[in-house]
This record gives structure tokens, C-alpha cells and sequence, in this order.
């Protein structure tokens, strides 16, 4: 059973057991250099701190995803995968003069790698929330997902997976959710009738697209803003900072001096209007 996992853990997982590979590489790294350089054992001897305090971070962790029995899942596993076997055939040297030197066939496999490994981090959001919905709607329908996600569906490779799924066991708000997180991921697809169907949707009334969004941030939240609302969730967060920064101001100068009725009454008036664009911050996160 799922139970206690939450979206917040499983991104916890992502970013711990990134930094951990990171840690090994950079350690392994050092392991080429001159063993007598006392500047290269001394940060040996940081990252063994370091991947320590990962460690009592991720095994707990860890320990929780594997007892829960969840169906875990990675964007581009396969290429990413395929990538890793070819970077095994090397030595640690090899590599590192690969890094050094920046070019030739090996650094190029590196830096392919390494691209899908951050579009999995900065997508880390989305595949929390798409790894707690499948683990909450049949297994086989899952497992299906799951092939979506990490073979791709570029239809013009050979892949495994089915190119329909069969969603009539799901309930509507779970399509849904489905719908908007598979597309944020890449995975082109539309809802029509009881199916999930791979690409592009024709128009009609039996379908239900995704209606194309754009993340955006505030304060290092990312929320998903529908395209055609793009100009206004702009302004309101242009406005946002703006406010925010002149309440700062007021406060930090209310630490020094009495403000009189005029400025006190212009305090109140940021303070309200803060309220209500946090209020239609809110909203645009409701909608996602």
C-alpha cells in the first residue's frame, strides 16, 4: 500500500539520491588526482562528511519507499539508462579527461545524460504528483503509464507499451489529473470517452485535450498558468512583488520612526491589497 507517502516525500527522494550521485562522482573524481595533493584528500575527506549526512537523510527515506510496495517511475529511464551503459565502459580517468577536455564521443553521451537527468529535476514536482496518482488507480494501468513515461512515445520507435489505455475503472477527477500531469511531463495525450489515447487529439465533443499551460514561479513555487491567462497571472505577480516590497519598506521604517495617520492609513492599503493578491495567487494554484 501506498499510506504514507506523499508528494513531498518522494520529491525529498529525488533531490537526496541526486546530490548522493553528484557526492560519488565528485569523489571518485578526486580519487584520479595525485594522492600526496593534500588539497585533493582534504576534499575527500568534505564529501565523505557530506555523503554521510545524505545518507542519514535518504535511508529513512529509502527504507519508507521500498516498504511501501510504490511504483516508482523516471523520465527518459530508458535513454537514460542506455547512456549510463555506455559511461560504464570507461574508467574513472577516461571520464574525467572526457569532463576536462569537453568534446569528443564520451562527452557527448555525458552531457545527453546529464540533460534528461535535469529535466527529471526540474520536473521533480510533476513526477511526485504522477507517482502518487498511479500508485492510487489499478496496477495495470500504472505499469502502463509508468512505460509512457520512461520508454517515450515517439511513435516512430518500437516500444512495448500500448497506445490506448482503457481509463473506464478511473474516475473523472483522476483522468484528469492524469491528463494535465502526463502533458506537463511531455507525454502528449487526450481523454475520448473511456481511453487515454497518445498524440494529438482531433476536435470534437467526445474529446478532452489538454489545455496548454505554462509554469511560472512566485517565490520558487511553480504553478502551471492556463496560455491564455499568461498577461494577467504576469501582472499580478508584477504587482505582488511591488506591494510586498513597499510593505517592507513601511515595516523596516516603522522599526525607526512613528508614522503618522496618512502613512499608517497607506500601510493598511498595501497590507489589503496584498491579501487580495495573494487571494488570486491562490486561485491560479487552485486551477492547476
Amino acid at each position: 500500500m501506498l499510506g504514507i507517502i506523499t508528494t513531498k516525500d518522494i520529491v525529498t527522494y529525488m533531490l537526496l539520491s541526486r546530490k548522493k550521485k553528484e557526492l560519488e562522482f565528485k569523489k571518485s573524481y578526486l580519487a584520479t588526482k595525485n594522492e600526496n595533493n593534500n588539497t585533493a584528500l582534504i576534499s575527500t575527506e568534505t564529501l565523505e562528511d557530506a555523503l554521510k549526512y545524505i545518507d542519514e537523510q535518504l535511508s529513512p527515506l529509502e527504507m519508507k519507499m521500498t516498504s511501501s510496495g510504490i511504483l516508482n517511475l523516471q523520465l527518459h529511464a530508458d535513454k537514460i539508462n542506455k547512456y549510463t551503459e555506455i559511461i560504464k565502459k570507461y574508467d574513472m580517468k577516461e571520464l574525467a579527461n572526457a569532463l576536462t577536455m569537453k568534446e569528443g564521443e564520451l562527452y557527448e553521451v555525458i552531457v545527453k545524460r546529464s540533460e534528461l537527468l535535469k529535466e527529471n529535476l526540474n520536473k521533480k514536482e510533476e513526477l511526485a504528483e504522477l507517482i502518487v496518482l498511479i500508485n492510487a488507480i489499478p496496477r495495470s494501468i500504472a505499469e502502463n503509464i509508468k512505460k509512457w513515461v520512461e520508454e517515450g512515445t515517439d511513435k516512430n520507435q518500437s516500444h512495448e507499451h500500448e497506445e490506448k489505455l482503457d481509463l473506464s475503472s478511473v474516475n473523472e477527477d483522476k483522468r484528469v489529473k492524469l491528463l494535465n500531469l502526463l502533458n506537463r511531463l511531455g507525454i502528449s495525450c487526450y481523454l475520448k470517452n473511456d481511453l487515454m489515447i497518445i498524440g494529438d487529439a482531433s476536435s470534437d465533443n467526445d474529446t478532452i485535450t489538454w489545455k496548454k499551460e505554462i509554469p511560472r514561479y512566485i517565490n520558487n513555487e511553480k504553478i502551471w498558468v492556463p496560455e491564455d491567462k499568461i498577461e494577467e497571472f504576469n501582472a499580478m505577480a508584477k504587482e505582488l512583488d511591488e506591494v510586498s516590497r513597499r510593505i517592507q519598506a513601511i515595516t523596516a521604517r516603522k522599526q525607526v520612526e512613528q508614522l503618522d495617520e496618512e502613512q499608517e492609513k497607506e500601510f493598511a492599503e498595501y497590507q489589503n491589497r496584498y491579501l487580495e493578491l495573494i487571494k488570486k495567487r491562490n486561485e491560479f494554484k487552485q486551477q492547476e
